[in-house]
């Protein structure tokens, strides 16, 4: 097992002695998993819930940062990140009311409700650009990096191929997917690289009752981003939805955002996590399906 397999699989006892090292508070709490993968998050008690990441794109420090820069400004509910772990391998805060919605729902909202919706994420996206300055974005993400190499995209299409060769479909819907993905590697120039990406997509949103958007709770993958890096996870989960908060955001910034772009980003995405949880004991025949079915709705 690698490092970071013995990471995702710990143990609740190794947890709960993890976060009540540093917060003896927390000592004889009860511990739950509620995810595990490129970061662990569990619920201490059914009030609080402290996130551990052991990806390297993952930067709790940068997302500790950011949650500070928008707290009281975009009107929604955040995680306020009270305790943090030493070299910050961890952070937690208090539990955010909400619920948390699947694609397949919000799918069989009726069109008004979508609309509404969407309309909601044009300006959660829009806001975090606002209230996030030029200047903090430089101090909170770095440098701007460099395009991916074509080489490095080649190595990722070819472990791709190697794992997943069972599946014709995947391997060949992949195979367009890294092609695109390089193209648009190509394209990308520093001047139009200047957005706060984050994990803009489904599963990190709190909604109410009623569908209305009302928290965020997770601002993993922090990184700098043109447009169209912002919404392929989005498309993912829901390409209609995507396209109309797309349409919204253009409007807002007079940028156009290409969709072949959305899609590339998007679906390479997908696609290299998919490489990288493959090292892991998981269900690969149903993550397959999963994956392939993504691949269908983008394609």
């Amino acid at each position: 097992m690698t490092p970071a397999e013995s990471a995702v699989y710990w143990p609740i006892e190794k947890i709960r002695a993890r976060i009540a090292r540093e917060f003896p508070q927390f000592r004889k709490s009860k511990v739950k998993v509620i995810r595990r993968g490129h970061s662990l998050v569990v619920e201490l008690d059914g009030k609080y819930i402290f996130k551990f990441v052991w990806h390297p794109k993952s930067n709790l420090r940068a997302e500790v940062e950011t949650l500070r820069l928008i707290k009281g400004k975009t009107g929604l509910k955040a995680p306020d990140p009270n305790y943090i772990g030493k070299g910050y391998k961890f952070f937690g805060y208090p539990k955010i009311a909400g619920h948390k919605p699947e694609s397949k729902e919000i799918r069989r909202w009726s069109p008004l409700k979508r609309l509404q919706l969407a309309v909601e994420l044009i300006w959660l996206c829009a806001n975090v650009q606002e209230v996030i300055s030029p200047k903090d974005r430089a101090r909170v993400l770095g440098p701007k990096p460099k395009p991916m190499s074509g080489k490095d995209i080649d190595a990722l299409a070819g472990s791709f191929r190697s794992i997943f060769s069972g599946s014709r479909s995947l391997v060949n819907a992949s195979t367009r997917v890294f092609n695109a993905y390089k193209k648009r590697q190509k394209s990308l120039i520093s001047a139009k690289t200047k957005y706060i990406g984050f994990d803009f997509q489904f599963d990190n949103l709190l909604l109410d009752s009623e569908g209305h958007l009302i928290g965020v709770v997770d601002f993993g993958y922090l990184t700098w981003s043109d447009a169209p890096g912002l919404f392929g996870l989005l498309y993912k989960d829901d390409p209609e939805m995507a396209r109309m908060v797309m349409k919204g955001f253009e409007r807002i910034t007079r940028e156009s955002i290409p969709v072949r772009l959305v899609k590339a980003q998007g679906l390479f995405s997908v696609f290299s996590y998919l490489v990288e949880v493959s090292t892991n004991r998981w269900d690969m025949a149903g993550r397959r399906k999963e994956f392939l079915a993504i691949a269908r709705r983008f394609c």
